[in-house]
């Protein structure tokens, strides 16, 4: 995967997890600030860190956000993504929060490429382009998190 110039070698995804924490049990103030975040627009960097720290290629992100890959990769650095694309990073970037928390950087990495027997064999990652398969993705994670067969 190709590294993008980031002047302060911080991962820009782990700066907005720290500033917002995770939605889904969040108070209303960060839910109002993760949603004014989404309509200022993310750019294309946060979204190649957040590939990064998922693990996983332009060209799954772009499955995931059912954008061609050719579009993404035309986009530079800086272009500020719609409303649409900035709040499915968002809720992906709060999907990894919980992984992360749950199981680990790495862990969580993994896992997305496993075969879940909970989600009917298939993999966390292939879930993950609508909202209903990523709320079911959060369910396990909240399974396993407090022990409950997943």
């Amino acid at each position: 995967m190709k590294k993008y110039y980031n002047p302060k070698n911080v991962s820009v995804v782990h700066d907005l997890m720290v500033g917002y924490g995770r939605s889904g049990g969040g108070s209303p103030l960060s839910q109002m600030k993760l949603m004014q975040r989404a309509r200022e627009g993310l750019d294309m960097a946060y979204m190649h860190d957040l590939c990064e720290q998922l693990g996983i290629s332009l060209k799954e992100m772009s499955l995931l956000l059912h954008v061609s890959l050719r579009t993404l990769q035309r986009y530079s650095e800086d272009k500020v993504l719609d409303v649409d694309l900035s709040s499915k990073l968002l809720v992906l970037t709060d999907l990894y929060a919980h992984g992360q928390d749950v199981l680990g950087s790495d862990g969580f990495r993994k896992w997305l490429r496993a075969e879940v027997r909970s989600l009917g064999y298939d993999t966390p990652l292939s879930m993950l382009d609508n909202p209903f398969g990523i709320r079911r993705v959060d369910d396990t994670l909240g399974q396993i998190e407090y022990g409950v067969f997943a």
